[in-house]
């Protein structure tokens, strides 16, 4: 992560235990360096022959569960590396 980015990110709050802050009365949640994660995702996944992966997560309190296909984590992947590299 740039230097500069994480300045940012202190300055609105965002900490390892508040990962998150608020702008226009929404939460958004901080994910530092996320396309080493979607890589490290895709490699876990392929390494472990995973069609699908199950995930819960809270947004904004509201439990949500899923399923990921591979064809959407590749898709995201895709998707972000186009717009940050």
């Amino acid at each position: 992560m740039g230097a500069n980015i994480v300045k940012d990110w202190k300055h609105v709050g965002v900490s390892e235990k508040i990962p998150f802050f608020w702008f226009q009365r929404q939460e958004v949640a901080v994910i530092f360096d996320l396309p080493h994660v979607l890589n490290y995702t895709h490699n876990l996944v392929l390494k472990h022959s995973v069609a699908n992966v199950e995930c819960e997560i809270t947004v904004s309190g509201k439990q949500l569960t899923g399923t990921a296909k591979w064809e959407e984590i590749l898709k995201l992947k895709d998707i972000l590396c186009i717009t940050c590299c």
